[in-house]
């Protein structure tokens, strides 16, 4: 089923793909990330929502019998503008130039728009109103500046003329034996205070054309979401693309994580190394929520044995194994939009 994408659209493939798995899926009123472009996310009480522009083509398959379905979504190039609000500090000696170029600057870093969608080239710059909120708060804080002096010059005369009449006191304190504390010295004025300014963003953003997959349901007890590095035909083509190649009947799975019997060959260096370089409940993966009750590395490989499980209670059951088994990630596809990120912070899992 091909079709193009608009709100009576997704609606009504909300509700034919419900009725064909029992999952429920719903469309988003608007979008959560950018307000253009193909969006799937898992809202409350597992329930699939799903935004697709006009111009997106959508294609599903679905299957009943596994309560699992795949869509496709190919989307043409297009540009996306959005004005939001930057949080920048600002100085009173602080130039309009230079905070203009930090705040472009540091969006082009961090902006949630450019790290949702990979592949996008965004060109942020600060609008005139932004540059206009600048400038206030420059004027604001040089009035703020003058007051600070004036307030601490009437503290230093106030401490010069308190300490001359204590002086005064502790000379005559034996007749009169009257007694009076030192006064405190004033603190030294800020002559470079800052603030916190909110100013107007405008961000202008270019995403090449795109063609995504995925495959979408249920597996044991909660909905999952899995990337595709191609298009499927069916759910169990969809299946096949996840599954690594060279596996065989006996590998067992708990989620995106396959394990496979460990040959006679890795059994033997298993043997030299069991005792020496093995791990005792340790994570499968830096982030992951699977956990192995004991794993040896033979290289770049990881070998495991005894139980694995999820330390989300609510989404896989244990696995027990009596022999050693070499772990193997099933083939699903990771977007990464900074080269710097953690690969385990962009999973669908």
């Amino acid at each position: 089923m091909t079709l193009l994408a608009n709100q009576k659209v997704s609606e009504d493939l909300g509700k034919r793909i419900t009725k064909e798995t029992g999952l429920l899926v719903q469309p988003y009123r608007k979008n959560p990330i950018t307000g253009s472009g193909f969006t799937v996310g898992i809202g409350a009480k597992d329930a699939i929502r799903v935004f697709a522009t006009e111009n997106t083509e959508i294609t599903v398959h679905s299957d009943k019998k596994l309560k699992q379905f795949v869509i496709s979504a190919k989307e043409p190039r297009r540009t996306i503008s959005r004005d939001w609000t930057y949080r920048a500090v600002v100085y009173a000696n602080s130039v309009l130039d230079d905070i203009v170029t930090s705040a472009e600057k540091n969006l082009s870093s961090w902006s949630p728009i450019v790290i949702s969608i990979p592949r996008a080239r965004a060109k942020h710059f600060v609008t005139k109103r932004g540059k206009e909120q600048i400038k206030n708060q420059i004027k604001g804080l040089a009035r703020r500046i003058v007051r600070i002096k004036e307030e601490n010059q009437h503290r230093l005369e106030t401490y010069e003329k308190n300490l001359a009449e204590y002086q005064k006191n502790q000379r005559r304190r034996k007749s009169t034996r009257r007694y009076m504390e030192e006064p405190d010295k004033p603190y030294r004025a800020n002559t470079n205070p800052s603030a916190e300014v909110y100013v107007s963003v405008s961000t202008q953003m270019i995403v090449p054309k795109s063609h995504q997959h995925f495959l979408i349901g249920k597996d044991e007890k909660r909905v999952f979401i899995s990337q595709l590095r191609e298009q499927p035909k069916s759910v169990k083509d969809a299946h096949r693309i996840l599954r690594p190649k060279g596996l065989t009947r006996a590998a067992l799975r708990q989620g995106e994580w396959f394990f496979q019997p460990a040959t006679k060959d890795e059994l033997k260096k298993l043997e030299k190394l069991v005792g020496k370089t093995t791990s005792w409940s340790t994570k499968l993966e830096s982030n992951s929520r699977h956990h192995a009750s004991v794993m040896i590395k033979v290289g770049k490989e990881k070998f495991v044995t005894g139980a694995v499980h999820d330390e989300r209670k609510d989404r896989h059951e244990p696995i027990f194994m009596n022999k050693w088994y070499r772990v193997v990630r099933n083939l699903e596809m990771v977007q990464i939009s900074r080269p710097s990120a953690p690969r385990n912070n962009y999973l669908w899992d």
